[in-house]
């Protein structure tokens, strides 16, 4: 099966990056696989009134997925893994075991701010040390501004996603360059 992969957690920027690969999956009519990992696990209990509910961490995070993926709607739809273990190897192994094409990442905090910054985020250097496909990443600048980076993991790049990735890229530039004229026209207005 070949998928795309969003690695999604807490940050914003993983769901900029899952918009972006929902339009990549439905140019090349690839489901996306939505991932997140659990490090700490919990459970508990919550009342309100005389109504209790029984959480915990991987219901949590698996509601969260399932709620993503449905706003999403990839054309070719979409499966879930909720993970416990660490980032980079939890992304790399399911992208093995699912037969990913590409893997898919949204990078945030203080390396964030520019393309050299991507490459400075720890989880997203050891994916692409690690993976078997190629891996694309996001990153929101302190301006709002959104960055793009790519890098080939293990395995060699396809030239069908060659293609795709580029075809994503320049709609992605394009769009930032009509969403940046269109804020300078309505800030001069």
């Amino acid at each position: 099966m070949n998928a795309i992969i969003v690695g999604i957690d807490a940050n914003p920027e993983s769901h900029v990056a899952a918009r972006q690969a929902v339009r990549m999956a439905n140019a090349q009519e690839l489901p996306l696989h939505l991932v997140t990992v659990v490090r700490h696990t919990f459970t508990g209990t919550v009342q309100k009134g005389t109504d209790e509910w029984f959480l915990d961490s991987f219901n949590v995070a698996e509601h969260m997925l399932l709620a993503l993926g449905h706003e999403l709607a990839p054309r070719a739809g979409y499966s879930t893994a909720v993970i416990k273990q660490r980032p980079a190897k939890a992304l790399c192994a399911e992208a093995r075991r699912v037969g990913a094409s590409l893997i898919v990442l949204g990078c945030a905090g203080s390396t964030a701010g520019s393309t050299a910054g991507l490459t400075r985020n720890t989880v997203l250097q050891k994916v692409r040390r690690k993976a078997p496909c190629e891996v694309l990443a996001f990153a929101r600048s302190r301006d709002g501004a959104v960055t793009a980076s790519r890098g080939v993991g293990e395995a060699d790049e396809l030239p069908g996603l060659r293609a795709a990735r580029g075809h994503l890229l320049s709609m992605f530039r394009r769009d930032v360059t009509s969403t940046r004229a269109s804020s300078s026209s309505a800030h001069r207005r």
